[in-house]
């Protein structure tokens, strides 16, 4: 990118990636020292003012998550009528990456064992998440899990993203009435649009999981119809005929996690990382990933740049406009 861009206090390095929701770039902010991930939503969204609140809402809540294993949100606003998250900036890649980069081999067991614990307790501390100033359970749920935002650092430390449009487990849509999501890795319950929990996300992480086990999905992406009837009623296929040196109790969770019916599925991310632990201490194996597979994509920087553990609170930008969290009804596990 040869021309500057500024955006309030931030200046863009270069731009990441663009979706339905919005562009993300690398960027600087005056007054802090590391790089951050902007995510600037795009105004169609932002101009609906309901869905505009909401997400401001949401994103405040997200800003109060503190966890190592979770990408911080460092602030949120509105300017110039555009709203916006800058985020911790990971260096290092996805999973999905290292997935993809290990073909046509399969990914070791160890380091998969390790990097889905480490999400675990991300999630579990996410699922658990008080209001600080309430003291109410907020039910927070992530509801869009999948190898693109399980983040690796070159330090071998897994970090759950976008947690900056986290979701309270009212309702799986959009204002504009679309599911959020990727459909290969959303549970039957997201799909028909049901209320949610903790348990939905699991369902999100076993598919990650079997997916880097396999080499390939549970469900392949075909025709998005196609996709949902698999998911609402096909059976995954068997993982020992396509890895048969994985035990036979990993097989087991995995067959929890990816259960139809979410009574039959863990209810704490907990005790998922306990099992997947107590499986990686068995097998006795490293839970580094090779290093052929921790390449930066490209257009990625090579070096990481370490973040400070905590950083100032930055002043805010003006204009700007920042919700408050709500406390949120506590809803029962069905």
């Amino acid at each position: 990118m040869s021309d500057v861009q500024r955006f309030g206090p931030y200046r863009v390095l270069r731009d990441i990636g663009e979706g339905g929701m919005g562009r993300v770039s690398l960027a600087e902010r005056e007054g802090w020292e590391e790089p951050v991930v902007l995510k600037r939503i795009h105004s169609e969204h932002a101009a609906d003012v309901r869905f505009r609140r909401r997400l401001l809402r949401e994103a405040e809540v997200a800003a109060g998550l503190h966890h190592l294993n979770v990408v911080r949100v460092l602030e949120t606003g509105v300017i110039d009528d555009q709203v916006y998250l800058s985020m911790e900036y990971v260096a290092g890649s996805s999973l999905a990456h290292v997935h993809a980069a290990s073909r046509p081999e399969l990914v070791p067991l160890g380091p998969i064992l390790d990097a889905i614990a480490q999400a675990c307790d991300g999630l579990a501390y996410v699922h658990r998440f008080v209001n600080p100033e309430s003291g109410k359970w907020m039910e927070l749920i992530h509801r869009d899990v999948s190898l693109d935002n399980l983040l690796l650092s070159y330090t071998g430390t897994v970090k759950i993203a976008d947690f900056g449009i986290v979701k309270t487990s009212e309702g799986t849509q959009t204002t504009s009435g679309v599911v959020m999501g990727k459909l290969a890795y959303m549970s039957p319950e997201q799909i028909r649009d049901e209320v949610l929990d903790a348990r939905a996300d699991l369902y999100s992480l076993g598919v990650c999981l079997y997916e880097l086990l396999a080499g390939r999905r549970p469900f392949p992406i075909q025709r998005g119809r196609s996709v949902m009837e698999s998911v609402l009623y096909d059976a995954p296929p068997p993982l020992t005929p396509q890895r048969p040196e994985i035990p036979a109790s990993l097989v087991s969770l995995v067959e929890a996690l990816l259960a139809k019916d979410r009574k039959g599925r863990p209810t704490e991310a907990t005790a998922v990382a306990k099992e997947l632990r107590a499986e990686l201490a068995r097998l006795g194996e490293s839970p580094l990933f090779p290093s052929r597979l921790m390449e930066p994509p490209t257009g990625v920087p090579a070096k990481p740049r370490r973040l400070r553990p905590a950083l100032p609170e930055p002043p805010s930008p003006e204009p700007t406009e920042v919700m408050q969290p709500e406390a949120l009804p506590t809803l029962p596990l069905e």
